[in-house]
């Protein structure tokens, strides 16, 4: 995972082409660097047409450059999912899907990171033989 991580880290994407599909531009944008988002975000802002508004909604919604703003990512990563079963639908469902898992794992997280801190301050209660302290009485 290590040498994955580092190995992107190196990438060098090469420049964007109008012709580019919005599935490339995605694994492109996916693997890129901050800096790498932002020059592609500012290649993105003056685009027209279905793949400049896919291609800007996918990138809206990962993290690392000036147009960042998930919310607005998927609201319009929804209606474009809303418009048919091709390509471009698709891959919004697709990105859609993938937002949704990361904020379920989030909130895991968050609910595992409470839990814990309530088992720590259990644990500070407690004298060393786990006996309730006088100032903390047992829970």
């Amino acid at each position: 995972m290590w040498l994955n991580s580092c190995a992107l880290q190196n990438l060098q994407l090469p420049p964007l082409e109008p012709a580019q599909s919005p599935l490339e531009f995605y694994v492109m944008a996916s693997t890129a660097t901050a800096a790498q988002r932002e020059q592609m975000w500012r290649s993105l802002r003056d685009g027209h047409g279905s793949d400049a508004d896919l291609k800007s909604a996918l990138l809206q919604s990962l993290p690392g450059h000036a147009g960042y703003d998930p919310a607005r990512a998927r609201r319009r990563l929804l209606g474009i999912a809303r418009r048919g079963d091709g390509d471009d639908s698709a891959l919004a469902r697709l990105r859609i899907a993938e937002l949704n898992s990361a904020n379920e794992c989030r909130a895991s997280v968050q609910d595992l990171q409470q839990r814990l801190d309530k088992i720590v301050d259990i644990e500070r209660s407690l004298d060393g033989n786990g006996h309730a302290t006088a100032s903390h009485p047992a829970r």
